[in-house]
């Protein structure tokens, strides 16, 4: 109760965090070259699928392609991905240096060690200290404790989020309401008038959700109620475009059955549904994905991602 509380504070509209590493790292503990892979494969695998579905739709013209809301929505995930990778990246080096100290530091030498003759003097002097009786003070193991010292490191340098982090978190905020409604919208109420399907719309309709859960399951990064505002703007933004879009030519109908500006009160109807129906709810749920992805961290490793 106290969580959901915290959410509805002014101060969760904003996109401040003071935690970088819940943008940059992967919400489990993998190897730090395993997340950056990751996000790269996947930018790159939706970047090109939507090249290729617009020129594999020139015939039909990329202004008409382009109006759909099936393809706004995937080139914001597009722009979600590659920004996510770019952040990863950038970040990869600077956090593995950091991994490579936080091993050095495991591997001070012990008093034994020392006293055979087998460490390296020059290493002690660099990466030991001696207590006030002159025992050498070990560092962590090399296990998953080294993890977390890399990210305290980390914490002591960096504070706030980056503006790319941010606009990240944005993106991911808009895909996070409008994949799974693209995805249902097409399959309940444009499928059944179509009659049939293809590679391209499987990839834009259906792949797309599957892809943002698995992205779910994996990243660090926060979800906060108030950031509904996000996909209601950008829902707002194409609702007004698809208006304009068809005041030029009342032929444009984009969603027959849905958003159809010959039958305002239809269309109404789908837009106040989605709008204050379906977005909570799907905010809801990444919310509750969210927390339980802190909570199974906690309980696998004994920490709190966010604290450490």
């Amino acid at each position: 109760m106290d969580t959901l509380k915290e959410e509805f504070k002014l101060t969760k509209f904003g996109l401040s965090h003071n935690k970088k590493e819940c943008f940059t790292l992967c919400q489990w503990r993998w190897h730090y070259n395993v997340f950056p892979a990751y996000r790269t494969v996947l930018a790159l695998y939706v970047s090109v699928f939507f090249l290729y579905t617009l020129i594999s739709m020139l015939n039909v013209g990329i202004y008409n392609t382009m109006a759909f809301l099936t393809m706004w929505t995937y080139l914001m995930f597009a722009i979600y991905l590659v920004s996510s990778a770019l952040v990863a990246i950038l970040y990869k080096n600077r956090f593995s240096n950091v991994e490579v100290e936080s091993t050095n530091f495991a591997k001070i030498p012990s008093e034994k060690q020392i006293e055979n003759g087998t460490a390296n003097n020059a290493f002690v002097e660099m990466s030991g200290e001696k207590d006030a009786n002159g025992h050498w003070v070990q560092g962590p193991s090399t296990d998953s404790t080294s993890y977390g010292t890399s990210i305290q490191i980390l914490e002591q340098e960096h504070t706030d989020i980056t503006n790319l982090m941010k606009i990240s978190w944005v993106f991911g905020n808009i895909i996070q309401g409008f994949i799974p409604i693209v995805t249902v919208v097409y399959f309940t109420a444009l499928f059944p008038l179509i009659g049939q399907t293809n590679f391209t719309d499987i990839n834009l309709h259906g792949a797309t959700t599957f892809l943002l859960l698995v992205d779910t399951c994996v990243v660090a990064r926060p979800v906060r109620l108030l950031h509904i505002i996000h996909p209601a703007i950008y829902g707002l933004c194409y609702l007004i475009f698809s208006a304009i879009y068809w005041s030029i030519d009342h032929s444009n109908v984009l969603y027959p059955g849905v958003l159809d500006w010959n039958y305002p009160g239809m269309t109404m109807v789908w837009v106040c549904g989605l709008t204050f129906v379906a977005l909570p709810l799907l905010q809801l749920l990444f919310f509750a994905l969210y927390r339980l992805r802190v909570n199974i961290y906690q309980r696998l490793y004994g920490a709190d991602f966010e604290q450490l």
